[in-house]
């Protein structure tokens, strides 16, 4: 009975599977798409966050083939000639439409001024050889 138990034992301990914490990716769960864009030689790396968790479009900027990150760019907020649009301070802020061309990256926001309208806001942020350019806004 001892052999019987002892064998029970070590097959136990050999058919047992320790379960590790499931690693994650790093990416946190605000990112709802990556998406990358060839501009002209260079690539434009966008990371879009749920803009209700976390206010914000971060912008990345490689050199092929090395792909070292040369510029990098977080919207949080943007001013136009009448003002800045504090993204934090809105009751609410969407990305309506990215397009990318060679020039660099369009992005239209609609933004929900507090207890006021709704501002649709045009954003340009020019790419060079060099990187992003500051970005530009107005009001449509």
């Amino acid at each position: 009975m001892k052999l019987l138990t002892c064998f029970l034992c070590i097959l136990t301990a050999s058919c047992t599977v320790i379960a590790a914490p499931q690693n994650s990716s790093g990416v946190p769960v605000s990112i709802t798409p990556i998406e990358t864009y060839r501009v002209n030689d260079h690539l434009v790396r966008i990371i879009k966050h749920n803009m209700e968790l976390e206010p914000k479009v971060e912008l990345e900027f490689f050199q092929p083939p090395e792909m070292n990150l040369k510029g990098y760019l977080t919207i949080t907020s943007v001013k136009t000639s009448e003002r800045e649009y504090v993204f934090k301070k809105s009751d609410g802020v969407f990305v309506e439409d990215i397009q990318v061309n060679k020039e660099g990256v369009e992005i239209t926001f609609e933004y929900y001024i507090p207890k006021g309208d709704t501002v649709t806001l045009a954003c340009n942020v020019p790419v060079t050889e060099k990187g992003f350019n500051p970005i530009i806004c107005n009001k449509k």
